[in-house]
């Protein structure tokens, strides 16, 4: 339970970076790691009635992040690209 608490605390941190626009491939990078770690749990866990729900906004946010790795920022963000 708490390392539920931990994942999205740290999701809502990173998201925060993202919107604001600080750090922007950093938290992508960080980002794509801990939603493999999501994903991965629940194969281990095999929870397939909840993965069937959420895989898809996971999956998606794992292509956002990377693409957010790759691209970078945009042109209105605090950060410039690495």
């Amino acid at each position: 339970m708490r390392g539920g608490r931990v994942v999205g605390a740290f999701e809502l941190l990173v998201g925060f970076f993202l919107i604001i626009g600080l750090f922007t491939q950093i938290a992508g990078l960080l980002l794509a790691i801990v939603t493999v770690v999501i994903i991965v749990n629940f194969y281990r866990r095999g929870e397939s009635s909840l993965m069937m729900h959420v895989l898809p906004y996971y999956i998606l946010l794992f292509g956002v992040s990377v693409a957010l790795l790759f691209l970078g920022p945009g042109a209105v963000a605090i950060d410039l690209p690495l």
